[in-house]
């Protein structure tokens, strides 16, 4: 066959053109140049006899320069060129494979997607820009391939021969340098993307198999030493670059990645119903100082997305489909604390203990965010005791997540862990209230920088600058401006569903502690925190304590927090302007917490501030009744429970009670019992939406009462559940039940008895924690996923007997050996109930058949030893 060299990389330009018209130019011209001169390559000498040829033998070129020598006849021969090499075997056709080879690559995929946010003028303007600029590289590269005369001049073979021909001195130096620099970075850029790209697919299989919770820090090391090694091993093969049918694989791939990134265009034009797009391209919009400091993102990111996995996985979007979003500038700051070294050993140190977490003005949101991801980590452990208590307060932190934040929170019923001390008329708590774009930053930056010491200061005249700004500001403007804004935020709480929001995202979580220079008032409702923010705002001190600087009322809380306990042990009166007779004790409490946050009696907020107040104890009030209507409902569900422990009782002797409903013995008994068994289910749904939505008390996943209950319905009901989910053949189509088939509730009721089994030993119910043994099997087994752990080996083991590939079959036999270890233990304890050791029962069957299996592969290890 006829041997073509591979086209030598350094005749053509490597830029990166935006288009194929710049494939067309290229190939054209340099092809055209190619055949008008003199051609090079390999040599193939003919082998054969009587003008037959018979074969062909390649030489190398450095060889034919010696015979070429010898025999000295290679000027005008068919054979060499005028410098005694090997003619050139390319064509038109393999110079512009080569081109093509050289500038499409994977990259081509994402064409479309840059042309499109480009728009219809500038992205043909800039296609056309790069297919001129690789035009013109490559003819200048084709000038320079022959010294003095364009035809019988001396032949430029490589880079360097080309600047050594026009260029000399240092000129020749600093260029070989650049040209070795080049191909050093490129081959370091090649590693790295090449390991990162490992690393994706290996994290990629990692979060399909551990879940998305799973960190799965991988290092890229590996990757890295793996290519490099393998980048060594082709460069050691001589003559690499000649071989053909590299470059017509490489070719291939060009011509593929183009067909693909053309399929998928045609597919999009498709889907859209048409070829859109605009002629400007896509606009980003006017983005603002405060958009990049104080614009909300999404937690649902990698990194972020695995330190706050509870909060994000609880409830991916809420039903306005609004992500949970927090802070940019304390989500950053929180990150960057994360990756040090130092934090995690301190994290690592205080693991399990009592923490408090405290920060003031950015640092209080920063402080939130990491009693957050404390929280998240304690939450998602696998270990039965439960979170540590921990308490974050900040002081006069800016507000930190969206509505959804404000929610997931109080889903996880975290919110008692957050308390934020507010001062009377300190700005930062309040301004995010207004719209990003209104907010002037320098008031924010300055702030923060008189919180900072002076060595940590970068330069000297920063804050007089700032201050001298902020000092230029109208301060009045600026109290003017966060309480309207505020004021629209208070009035938006009022209304059930808002037809115009706020144009602020944020909104606040836990209790506010609302400072006044005459004591303090809490609320603990995100609503009425709102609402107070505002009020205590708005309230006028009186004319002759004059207005208090804004940096003044945001430095002032050392001074807050020494006061306190003075105005808790002061016997409060109500002040002289309150003349008229109060109705009730509770209204004097009333007048007495506006007092202690800064509203007297003459404001005009005081009015609305006391409706708001009243609101908020009437929707306090509410979790309890609703606890106690649910404590009624729990009495009238209760025979439908009774029901289903005597259709346990009825098949406890022969097959159990889980195999009698999975194969439907008895018709008329099984319909009651399934009938019985949605109705509990529909009853527990509920009391889960009420805790979601805040309408049940935030300690109620800790009250005994109720822990018990939705335990016993667990351990009696979800039997039924998995062989419900096993009868329909769901493990087929969905997968295991424990991983893709159980129901919420039942992954709730196991955390609630995992807290209140380490923290409640000394009750009369059966827990984890557990040391005394029983003396009789156990009215239900206390394994609530049991029997769906041995559907899971019972298929294993069928699958077992018929494996051939002896590694998945010993994985297989090992996780079998782990199953039967667990299911020992809990038999021999009397942790499982009567049912699961009956005759017939799906235990007692998949014993026998592992016996069997057992005494088979036994057997088989015998004879393969013999």
């Amino acid at each position: 066959m006829t041997h073509h060299t591979k086209f030598n990389p350094n005749y053509i330009s490597i830029c990166n053109p935006a288009s194929s018209l710049s494939l067309i130019f290229t190939s054209l011209f340099l092809s055209w140049k190619r055949v008008r001169g003199s051609r090079r390559g390999d040599f193939c000498k003919e082998m054969g006899e009587n003008g037959v040829v018979a074969s062909k033998l390649c030489y190398p070129a450095a060889a034919m320069e010696v015979v070429a020598a010898e025999l000295g006849h290679t000027a005008g021969s068919k054979l060499y060129d005028d410098d005694g090499r090997l003619k050139r075997t390319g064509t038109m056709w393999t110079a512009s494979a080569h081109i093509i080879t050289a500038v499409i690559g994977s990259g081509v995929l994402s064409l479309g997607w840059a042309i499109a946010q480009l728009g219809w003028v500038a992205g043909p303007a800039v296609m056309l820009l790069f297919s001129f600029v690789t035009y013109y590289t490559s003819a200048l590269l084709a000038d320079c391939y022959r010294s003095g005369d364009e035809s019988t001049g001396k032949r430029n073979y490589t880079y360097m021969d080309a600047v050594n021909a026009n260029l000399s001195g240092i000129k020749v130096q600093v260029c070989g340098f650049l040209q070795y620099a080049n191909i050093v970075g490129v081959a370091i850029g090649y590693t790295i993307a090449a390991s990162i790209s490992m690393l994706a697919i290996k994290r990629a299989n990692c979060f399909h198999v551990e879940g998305h919770g799973d960190p799965c820090n991988i290092s890229s090391t590996p990757y890295m030493i793996i290519f490099g090694v393998a980048e060594i091993f082709f460069s050691q093969i001589p003559d690499f670059d000649q071989i053909s049918w590299l470059s017509i694989l490489a070719a291939v791939m060009s011509f593929t990645y183009s067909t693909i990134g053309l399929g998928l265009g045609v597919v999009q034009v498709v889907a859209n119903g048409g070829v859109k797009g605009s002629l400007t391209g896509i606009s980003i919009g006017v983005v603002t100082p405060m958009d990049k400091i104080f614009k909300p993102v999404g937690l649902r990111g990698d990194a972020a997305g695995r330190l706050f996995a509870p909060l994000v996985a609880a409830e991916p979007e809420d039903a306005g489909g609004e992500p949970v979003a927090v802070q940019a500038l304390a989500l950053q700051g929180f990150l960057r604390l994360c990756g040090s070294p130092e934090f995690q050993v301190l994290l690592n140190q205080i693991r399990g203990k009592a923490v408090v977490f405290t920060g003031h003005s950015l640092g209080g949101a920063i402080a939130a965010l990491v009693a957050l991801h404390y929280l998240c980590t304690s939450s998602s452990s696998s270990a039965l005791a439960p979170a540590p208590p921990v308490l974050c307060v900040t002081f006069g932190s800016p507000l930190l997540g969206n509505q959804a934040l404000s929610r997931a929170i109080l889903r996880e019923r975290w919110a008692g862990n957050f308390c934020h001390v507010v001062s009377q008329h300190d700005v930062v708590p309040r301004l995010l209230f207004c719209p990003l774009n209104v907010i002037p930053v320098h008031i924010v930056v300055g702030m923060q920088l008189h919180q900072l010491p002076v060595r940590a200061r970068r330069a000297a005249g920063v804050v007089a600058t700032v201050t001298a700004r902020m000092a230029d500001t109208n301060q009045e403007s600026l109290r003017q401006l966060i309480q309207e804004h505020a004021g629209e935020a208070a009035i938006e709480q009022k209304l059930a569903a808002p037809e115009i929001p706020s144009g602020s995202p944020y909104r606040p979580f836990g209790a506010y502690v609302l400072c006044s220079p005459d004591g303090a008032a809490c609320v603990d409702n995100p609503t009425a925190a709102v609402q107070m923010l505002y009020a205590t705002f708005a309230a006028r001190r009186a004319p002759e304590t004059g207005a208090v600087p804004p940096e003044a009322a945001h430095s002032c809380y050392g001074d807050l927090v020494l006061s306190m306990p003075h105005h808790l042990l002061l016997k409060r009166r109500l002040g002289a302007t309150v003349t008229a007779p109060a109705a009730s004790n509770y209204d004097v409490g009333i007048s007495i917490a506006l007092e202690a946050s800064g509203i007297t009696g003459e404001a005009t907020e005081a009015a609305p501030a006391r409706q708001w107040l009243k609101t908020s104890k009437r929707v306090g009030r509410s979790p309890s009744l609703n606890c106690a209507s649910l404590a009624t409902r729990l009495g009238r569900i209760t025979p439908c429970r009774a029901q289903i422990e005597w259709y346990k009782a009825l098949f406890d002797a022969n097959t159990g009670y889980y195999d009698a409903f999975k194969q439907r013995l008895s018709p008329k008994k099984f319909s009651k019992a399934n009938m019985y068994r949605i109705k509990l289910a529909q009853f527990w749904d509920g009391v889960l939406s009420m805790l979601d939505t805040s309408q049940l008390p935030y300690d109620f996943h800790r009250r005994a009462k109720w822990v018990n209950a939705a335990h016993f319905y667990q351990l009696l009901v979800e039997p039924l559940d998995i062989a419900d989910y096993h009868r329909n053949n769901l493990h087929r189509t969905r997968g295991s039940y424990i991983t893709h088939g159980r129901e919420r509730r039942y992954e709730l009721f196991d955390k609630w008895w995992k807290q209140k089994g380490c923290t409640d030993p000394s009750t009369g119910d059966t827990s984890a924690t557990t040391t005394a043994r029983r003396s009789k099997f156990a009215g239900l087994t206390q394994d609530p996923c049991f029997w769906a752990r041995v559907e899971e080996a019972r298929e294993q083991t069928e699958n077992a007997k018929s494996e051939r590939d002896m590694t998945l079959l010993a994985r297989m036999l090992e996780d079998l050996h782990k199953f039967e270890r667990h299911s020992s233990e809990l038999v021999e304890s009397k942790e499982v109930s009567i049912d699961v050791v009956a005759p017939q029962s799906s235990y007692s069957l998949w014993v026998k058949e592992w016996n069997e299996l057992k005494l088979r592969e036994e057997i088989r290890t015998i004879l393969f030893q013999f």
